[in-house]
């Protein structure tokens, strides 16, 4: 190269060394504006945003979920007048009078199930429910047909 072109090339380069710090030094100090541009855009969001109220109105206290003891309860009511149902009109019968009785029927398909494994209660294989009276060392079946619960249906 010769030394008038080489001569051009330092005073560029001293010329533009300093233009690119600048620059990095420009940039950076843009992306912190940026940053505290967000930050107090979100501040003053937060500001505009209606304010909660400081003592929201307590929440209606959830009903009581029925026990395992009450759905027995329900169910031994409830066959002693019908005698016989099937187990599926059975659970829909008693979550109506639990629900009606102001209970919520929240874990109630459980706590059927458990009732249904009481010795009171005895499920024929066609899926009709009875009740079992507890006599004097045997078990008699109150209701035994088929027939009883379908005409109470």
């Amino acid at each position: 190269m010769t030394p008038a072109i080489e001569a051009a090339r330092t005073a560029l380069q001293s010329q533009l060394s300093p233009i690119a710090r600048q620059l990095d030094d420009l940039e950076s100090k843009a992306t912190d504006l940026r940053n505290q541009k967000v930050q107090l855009e979100a501040a003053l969001k937060a500001l505009d945003a209606p304010a909660k109220a400081a003592s929201k109105p307590k929440r209606k206290p959830s009903q009581p979920a029925a026990k395992k003891q009450e759905v027995i309860t329900a169910c031994r009511r409830l066959l002693a007048r019908e005698h016989a149902l099937t187990a599926d009109e059975l659970e829909r019968r008693v979550g109506e009078a639990l629900k009606a009785s102001g209970r919520t029927l929240a874990g109630y398909a459980l706590r059927f199930k458990e009732a249904m494994q009481n010795e009171a209660f005895e499920t024929a294989d066609d899926g009709v429910v009875v009740l079992v009276e507890a006599g004097s060392g045997s078990r008699r079946k109150v209701a035994v047909s088929k027939s009883q619960s379908v005409a109470s249906n």
